[in-house]
């Protein structure tokens, strides 16, 4: 039955095929058959052969996905807060979403400032297998129309990559969206090959959600502000409303994202919270000692109380750190200065150090003077 649904709308596109190849050569073949195509295929039949899975079990993705989507996480969150505004980011791409039917989903909540990230997989790729609420984003994309009618891609263009103020036609150079989706689009056609895409459901069919194959974007996310995290859609050619030309992000193109971020220092940093707390074990005269550090980058001032202790200690007769952050061997010398005891025969050891970058000071009880 699926084989003869398929006869019936393959031989008149080959026909179709061979008449334009005729009538108006290769070239403008393909820009006609594709406009007719996206005109005609949402009255297609949706025809699969075969179920991808079935219901129920414990949902999972591949290990090679989870560790992707955790990567997206970590830069997503990297970058709202940043010190820096109209700044990039790498999240290193996605692996094929594939046969497994992995969707990721970005949800915009205006009514709690905040995006729904959710992972769907297992069982044909309708169970919920992850969900976080990410605070302070919104997602948007460059790609869509300005309001005076020009390429939100081309926009950005000639404001980041190759700057030109002649060829911007307005300052709108991203678009924030009510959400996002990311899967794996496996309708493959004699136009479209099987990759992931991006589709935005607020654009309807047009712009980006008639593109397939338009998630080529080297891993490289897009913030304006610290809150609006942008997607590039892609396409083939030129920008336009649909998205970015793909070859706009592989480092050997002159204007491409790598190469202008790396040449203009365009990469979102990491902010830096008012305090840092850091806890040290060292070797002391009865054996190991934990000391934990507060650098309060606002006063110039730094603290310390041996861990499980209640009492903060102001430390004194050293300067503040350059930078804000002593190597272990200044820890040493202020424990020691301030009268703390250590086993200089064995050395001073150092194991690790824990950076709170958003660690609020003011929360800290029993500190000296306050």
């Amino acid at each position: 039955m699926v084989a003869k649904k398929l006869v019936y709308y393959l031989i008149p596109l080959v026909v179709l095929i061979l008449i334009g190849m005729w009538a108006w050569g290769p070239e403008a073949l393909w820009a006609k058959t594709k406009g007719a195509y996206e005109g005609v295929k949402g009255f297609l039949p949706n025809v699969s052969v075969g179920a991808k899975g079935l219901e129920g079990g414990e949902p999972t993705i591949p290990g090679e996905q989870r560790e992707a989507i955790d990567k997206l996480r970590a830069t997503i969150k990297q970058m709202l807060k940043s010190n820096k505004t109209n700044c990039f980011a790498s999240y290193g791409g996605l692996p094929e979403l594939g046969e497994e039917g992995t969707s990721i989903i970005f949800n915009w909540r205006e009514d709690k400032n905040l995006t729904e990230l959710i992972v769907k997989g297992g069982a044909g790729g309708k169970q919920e297998v992850f969900y976080e609420e990410i605070k302070g984003m919104r997602p948007c994309v460059i790609a869509g129309k300005d309001s005076v009618g020009g390429d939100v891609s081309e926009n950005f263009y000639y404001t980041f990559l190759e700057p030109d103020p002649s060829e911007v036609k307005s300052s709108t150079y991203y678009t924030p969206v009510g959400a996002i989706n990311l899967f794996y689009y496996e309708g493959r056609t004699f136009f479209c090959r099987n990759a992931n895409v991006i589709r935005v459901p607020e654009f309807g069919e047009d712009p980006v959600n008639d593109e397939c194959d338009n998630l080529e974007d080297g891993g490289w996310l897009f913030t304006p502000d610290g809150k609006h995290i942008c997607f590039f859609p892609t396409v083939y050619g030129d920008n336009d409303k649909d998205g970015t030309n793909n070859d706009f992000f592989e480092l050997g193109e002159k204007f491409s994202v790598p190469n202008i971020v790396k040449i203009n220092g365009l990469e979102c940093d990491k902010k830096k919270g008012p305090a840092a707390k850091i806890i040290v074990h060292f070797a002391a005269d009865d054996g190991e000692v934990v000391y934990e550090f507060i650098f309060d980058r606002v006063k110039k001032s730094w603290i310390f109380k041996e861990q499980g202790s209640s009492d903060w200690e102001l430390v004194t007769a050293i300067s503040y750190p350059e930078g804000g952050v002593p190597d272990y061997l200044l820890l040493a010398e202020s424990l020691k200065k301030n009268g703390v005891s250590l086993n200089e025969e064995e050395g001073y050891e150092f194991f690790r150090t824990i950076n709170h970058d958003d660690y609020n000071i003011e929360e800290i009880e029993n500190i000296p003077g306050k």
